[in-house]
Parts: C-alpha cells; sequence; structure tokens
C-alpha cells in the first residue's frame, strides 16, 4: 500500500529523475526492508529525500485513523515528581538557589 502511495506520488512530481522512479518500480518488484532504504538515500538527490519523507509521511497519516491517534495535554504531566520534592524545605532550597547566582 505505501509502496504504491509512492509510486503515485514520485509519478506526480516531476522533480524525480529517472534514478527515482527506477527505485519505486524495484521496490514493487522486491520486499525492500527499512534498511535496504536506508542504504539508497545517499544515492538520492536532496530534493528527491524530501520528496521521499513527504509521500511516506502522507501514506502513513492515511493508514492512521484520526480517532486512533490520541492527543495528550500538558496537565498529564501535574503531580508527575511530587515525591522528590516531598522531604525538601522549600524556603531553604529557595535560599540556596538565590546563593548561588552571586
Amino acid at each position: 500500500m505505501i509502496l504504491r502511495e509512492l509510486s503515485r506520488s514520485f509519478s506526480r512530481n516531476s522533480l524525480y529523475e529517472k534514478n527515482a522512479k527506477e527505485y519505486i518500480v524495484a521496490a514493487h518488484k522486491t520486499r525492500l526492508t527499512y534498511d535496504d532504504v536506508v542504504a539508497t538515500l545517499p544515492h538520492l538527490a536532496p530534493e528527491e529525500q524530501l520528496n521521499l519523507l513527504e509521500a511516506l509521511s502522507s501514506a502513513l497519516k492515511k493508514r492512521i485513523a484520526p480517532g486512533k491517534v490520541k492527543k495528550h495535554s500538558l496537565l498529564e504531566l501535574e503531580g508527575l515528581g511530587e515525591g522528590i520534592w516531598s522531604k525538601v524545605d522549600v524556603d531553604e532550597y529557595i535560599k540556596q538557589e538565590r546563593d548561588s547566582w552571586h
């Protein structure tokens, strides 16, 4: 599925050169591993690398349902590490910090 998306993206974008299209054709014929893709990156022009990244991102976004990605709130961090401060005298800590500035 992702390879089909990449192929469509490559064919739509005129910035891709012949070697990038050949890469996608070869990808359809063989099963590429992560290491295979990474090994070919130095052979792609920077524009091709960026476009490949965009194509991968687009294909992945389509596969992830919007409701499946959990959004987090900064408020979830509330109270995290509170045990660290439970035995610290706040006034003494602030005094030490201020003294360290001089």
